[in-house]
């Protein structure tokens, strides 16, 4: 369920507040669970003169934001700062575990606006702050990098999207972790009819299981426990567009039978409601597990696993395209070069 509402501290302002500088980023958000971490960022950004609201989970943080709250930057974990930035609005610090350097780079590649590492010290925070209050603010999600790669495979792949592009049906992405799976589908949704409509991706594995349902398909006001406002899901977010389901197999059993109906139908239903949506969503899902193997275990819907798999898409791991890593090596040097 949606996290606790947002809680706003009060502005106080020391001495240390001038190691940001004179940047724009007066008001933070921070998301994540309430620990001593968070408690100790929390009084950090007081000590800067901040303002600072609190949010738990990352519905919240999407409430929070879309409910048009003053926020120049917000400060997450990683893997919820990567779904933020997939939802566009202010710029987004991801702090990770100390001294990694390879979720760092994914971290940046995927867009966020900076990285601090645990325990964060004054200094490193104050930098952060300082680099995001003096970049361009952001309006929409940042567009992915374009799949980089001239060899045969990639060609063949590139290919192989030109021809599911031109289809309405769904598709299925299989591949290993770290493949580029999500910018196979968006290339697929802006070579397609819908490109001009929003495309809109969530990690199925990184929302806890008792949210998800909320985050796909909507509530209504009094569903349950802080449901205080009607909210759509991302079903409504991606009408006339395109939904992109990563990680599709981490889907619990009871919604995978909501989503075959979503499916089917051409319609959903927000939880609480009584009445149905009509809804024109392409859907593109993604996995690197063996969906025919968790079928037979029963871990897998068998009428579901049919309804996806109409146009599969098999995405090569690197090893299988050495001819691209130069082009890669030069690709991510120049980027981050020019980012820091």
């Amino acid at each position: 369920m949606p996290g606790p509402p947002v809680v706003a501290s009060s502005v106080v302002t020391s001495a240390s507040a001038g190691a940001v500088g004179s940047g724009t980023v007066r008001h933070v958000l921070l998301l994540g669970a309430d620990d001593d971490a968070r408690r100790a960022l929390h009084l950090m950004l007081d000590r800067f003169g901040k303002q600072v609201s609190a949010v738990a989970e990352l519905a919240g943080a999407r409430s929070y934001l879309g409910d048009g709250h003053d926020c120049d930057a917000v400060i997450a974990p990683g893997e919820l700062a990567v779904q933020l930035v997939r939802s566009g609005g202010p710029p987004v610090i991801a702090v990770v575990r100390p001294r990694d350097l390879t979720a760092s780079l994914a971290l940046l590649a995927a867009g966020v606006d900076d990285v601090v590492t645990e325990p964060i010290d004054e200094l490193a925070l104050a930098l952060a702050l300082r680099h995001v209050a003096a970049g361009p603010r952001r309006a929409a999600p940042r567009a992915p990098p374009a799949l980089v790669g001239d060899g045969e495979t990639m060609q063949q792949l590139r290919a192989t999207i030109d021809r599911v592009a031109a289809t309405r049906s769904t598709v299925l992405i299989l591949g290993e972790s770290g493949t580029g799976k999500e910018l196979v589908a968006r290339a697929i949704h802006d070579a397609s009819a819908r490109r001009g409509r929003r495309f809109v991706a969530i990690n199925c594995a990184a929302i806890p299981a008792a949210l998800l349902e909320s985050e796909l398909f909507g509530h209504c006001r009094g569903a349950f426990t802080d449901a205080v406002r009607d909210k759509p899901g991302l079903f409504e977010d991606a009408d006339g567009g395109t939904l992109f389901l990563d990680e599709i197999g981490e889907l619990p059993l009871a919604l995978q039978a909501k989503l075959l109906r979503a499916l089917q139908e051409s319609e959903i239903r927000r939880v609480g409601d009584t009445r149905s949506i009509q809804v024109d969503v392409r859907l593109i899902a993604a996995t690197l597990r063996d969906l025919a193997d968790d079928v037979r275990e029963g871990r897998f819907r068998e009428d579901l696993f049919y309804r996806l798999h109409v146009l599969v898409v098999h995405v090569p791991p690197l090893r299988d395209r050495p001819e691209d890593i130069p082009q890669l090596a030069r690709f991510f040097a120049q980027r981050h070069a020019a980012r820091h």
